[in-house]
């Protein structure tokens, strides 16, 4: 959450997974978020990889999670890991938790080709039919990566309000290949966990875009990058990228000396060769100040990461261990 804040950030979308502390990890991650102030939609990553016991603990704490409501600053999914992990007791499971909710769904598909081959040999169908077969393809949910579907798919997805989260540096890390990015039309940039610096993302979006010869690069990078305040608003049901009255108050005052005017035939160019991270100065989350100076106000973030500093050679023994 202080990354994100510092990279300019006010919503955090969380598919999170610790299956050795389940219960109440889902309290834990919204109590941090909203300490430093951030917005924030979070899920647990249910899976059949961790045993039943495992599964039933991950739907449980959806459904705790869920029942208690949203707060101002964040609301809930239901998450699952990917198809390949979910058994079809689990998917009915979860399409029946996100029915009794209303809450919409938030899962990984087609990052490798594995997820695709898996879906036929063990169901006879497409991920995207599957999805749909157990009632988890509605308004507001969230496929991540999409890198192997096809243009079908992709269109039948996205017809029942579904959005991809484009991931497009964390597909490179992972060698999984490249999203059909001409097929999304409902998406957002996403960082797939690897930090929390979207104007970083959009600009390796950009760059594969170019490499893939792609004309309109910049400006499918941009609409990328504001696919954020869309789906900020289908998620929230408030109207984001807007600064009329009543709207969320969130923004960020960049300290940007353009080289260049900046004008509406050039905004992409300047965001995606120009801005970055460093040129954030402020943040405002609900009208409230998160970063003011560069320098976040509302949690201790020196204290904060000497905390994560002692912490973390504990944890590199333990997995060394198991």
């Amino acid at each position: 959450a202080l990354d994100a804040a510092l990279s300019g950030v006010t919503l955090v979308v969380d598919h999170h997974a610790s299956p050795s502390a389940i219960p109440g990890s889902l309290d834990t991650l919204r109590d941090a978020v909203e300490e430093v102030g951030l917005r924030s939609v979070l899920c647990y990553e249910v899976t059949d990889r961790n045993g039943l016991e495992g599964r039933d603990l991950g739907i449980e704490e959806s459904r705790r999670f869920l029942a208690r409501g949203p707060t101002r600053l964040t609301r809930g999914m239901v998450g699952g890991h990917a198809s390949f992990t979910l058994s079809e007791d689990t998917m009915e499971r979860l399409g029946s938790l996100v029915h009794e909710t209303g809450a919409p769904f938030h899962i990984h598909v087609a990052e490798d080709p594995a997820d695709v081959e898996d879906c036929w040999e063990r169901h006879g169908i497409g991920l995207v039919e599957r999805l749909k077969s157990h009632g988890l393809l509605t308004p507001s949910t969230i496929l991540a990566h999409g890198v192997h579907l096809e243009p079908a798919e992709l269109e039948e997805a996205q017809a029942q309000g579904a959005w991809l989260a484009h991931n497009p540096r964390s597909n490179m890390n992972n060698d999984v290949g490249h999203a059909p990015t001409d097929a999304f039309r409902q998406a957002a940039l996403g960082t797939d966990g690897m930090d929390g610096d979207m104007l970083a993302e959009a600009r390796v979006a950009f760059l594969r875009l170019r490499d893939a010869g792609r004309a309109a690069a910049c400006e499918a990078a941009a609409r990328f990058l504001a696919g954020g305040h869309r789906l900020a608003t289908a998620l929230f049901g408030r109207p984001f990228g807007t600064l009329d009255p009543g709207g969320p108050a969130d923004l960020v005052v960049l300290d940007y000396p353009s080289p260049t005017p900046v004008h509406d035939g050039n905004l992409a160019g300047h965001l995606l060769f120009g801005i970055d991270r460093s040129h954030v100065r402020s943040v405002m989350v609900e009208g409230q100040w998160v970063v003011r100076d560069r320098e976040v106000v509302t949690a201790d973030a020196e204290a904060v990461l000497a905390r994560a500093r002692e912490a973390a050679p504990r944890l590199w023994r333990r997995m060394e261990s198991l």
